[in-house]
């Protein structure tokens, strides 16, 4: 168990080393499209409504292209670090678990959720999983399952 523990904080640390350079590249490209997007209204603004820098409408509408490559390519990154958000939480719960840090963990109760929607078919259903420990704080259901979305936890409430 130890050497899992281990291997999940190395994980866990290489994920937060890659998430901190893609959080810089993140602010460099915040910067730049601020200035595109800064720079095409000024010359959008001299172009049209200044005699004399036409010329400056067509650099605009290069700096409006430039500025849409731009969040094309900025998206890429984000979606980068949204994976790795995702990957670092699947880490730190898997740690959790392992460490037997059940505060640490999505406490889910459906039976609180079927006892509203059907009441007469979820009380077996609650005393069972109060007898068994299936479901709250430090149960099975805590141990062994990683879903923690709305969706990954639905097929459990039907």
């Amino acid at each position: 168990m130890n050497d899992a523990i281990t291997r999940y904080q190395e994980s866990l640390r290489a994920t937060d080393q890659r998430r901190e350079q893609l959080k810089h590249g993140d602010r460099r490209w915040n910067s730049l499209r601020v200035i595109l997007f800064v720079c095409a209204v000024i010359a959008f603004g001299l172009g049209y409504g200044v005699a004399g820098f036409g010329w400056l409408a067509v650099v605009a509408w290069g700096l409006v292209l430039a500025f849409l490559v731009t969040v094309t390519l900025h998206e890429r990154l984000r979606d980068e670090l949204e994976e790795l958000r995702h990957e670092r939480n699947v880490l730190r719960r898997l740690i959790a678990r392992l460490e037997r840090h059940w505060d640490r963990l999505p406490a889910w109760k459906p039976i609180e959720q079927l006892l509203r929607a059907k009441p007469d078919s979820a009380t077996t259903l609650k005393s069972i999983s109060d007898d068994l420990d299936v479901f709250g704080s430090g149960s099975l259901f805590q141990f062994v399952s990683m879903a923690s979305t709305g969706p990954g936890l639905r097929p459990f409430t039907r």
